[in-house]
């Protein structure tokens, strides 16, 4: 069910961006543009194909925040 939501928000996201491209031109540069969608098809990278060959992206998200916000409270002390 995520990964349906997840599809169709970005299916979404393209439409937006073609049909108000000459708006989002004046706002966004190409470089922008380019940036964003590599980081979009790298997201779905993540969540679509990665489940597939048995790894979970939800469960190492979780692992690395929990190994990193120890770190954060020693880090206070600087």
């Amino acid at each position: 069910m995520i990964r349906i939501t997840i599809l169709l928000i970005l299916i979404i996201i393209i439409f937006f961006i073609i049909l108000n491209f000459k708006k989002i031109k004046k706002i966004i540069s190409l470089k922008h543009l380019i940036l964003s969608g590599f980081f979009l098809i790298i997201i779905m990278f993540i969540f679509l194909i990665l489940p597939r060959f048995g790894i979970n992206p939800i469960a190492a998200i979780q692992s690395l925040i929990g190994k990193i916000l120890p770190i954060l409270g020693m880090l206070r002390g600087f």
